[in-house]
């Protein structure tokens, strides 16, 4: 088996982005940039409101661009958050219902998979064209499944909860990726 690393590109922001009202600021700010010792310091920033209600998002993941999409629990949109300018987007409707989904994972093709809570269908977000999909039928009862990993084979895998079955999801060795340097440092590559 060989491991491919994930890289991805961050860019620190520029001096004039770095709003502050006194030298003492900006040196402080300029310290927490380059002083690598703080980046292991536990710190909490509230980021953008999302708008979306209570209980909107449970679970999140990484995509090929850099964008962090939100697992939709009670809100009708997938979230989007983009830590390059620190924005929220209200992403497409997913029209699975309340509590629909609750966990998430990036798949090999770069596309967004929702683990099924009380949605009756996997969902499928694919960050190349912002689009959602209603994938394929589960078959399980309501409270299905808690939370989604992507399985050395490429498969997703779906942790149960109500479900009396391990969900698996997905053959992504026939797919063509829309990222093309898409890739995960646990999925087998030949």
């Amino acid at each position: 088996m060989t491991l491919q690393k994930i890289s991805i590109e961050y860019q620190l922001p520029e001096l004039q982005n770095i709003n502050s009202t006194t030298n003492g600021e900006t040196i402080s700010a300029l310290g927490d940039i380059f002083d690598t010792v703080g980046w292991g310091m536990n710190r909490y920033n509230s980021g953008p409101s999302h708008g979306e209600g209570a209980d909107a998002f449970i679970g999140a993941a990484l995509a090929p661009d850099g964008r962090v999409i939100f697992a939709p629990h009670d809100s009708s949109n997938v979230g989007i958050f983009d830590p390059s300018d620190n924005s929220y987007t209200s992403g497409p409707s997913h029209g699975e219902g309340a509590g629909a989904f609750q966990g998430a994972a990036l798949a090999p093709d770069g596309r967004v998979i929702f683990a099924p809570y009380n949605s009756s269908n996997v969902g499928i977000f694919d960050p190349s064209d912002n689009s959602y999909t209603s994938g394929p039928s589960h078959g399980e009862e309501a409270s299905a499944f808690i939370g989604a990993a992507l399985a050395p084979d490429g498969r997703v895998i779906f942790a149960p909860y109500d479900s009396s079955n391990v969900g698996i999801f997905g053959n992504f060795s026939q797919v063509e990726k829309p990222y093309k340097n898409c890739t995960h440092p646990l999925v087998q590559t030949s």
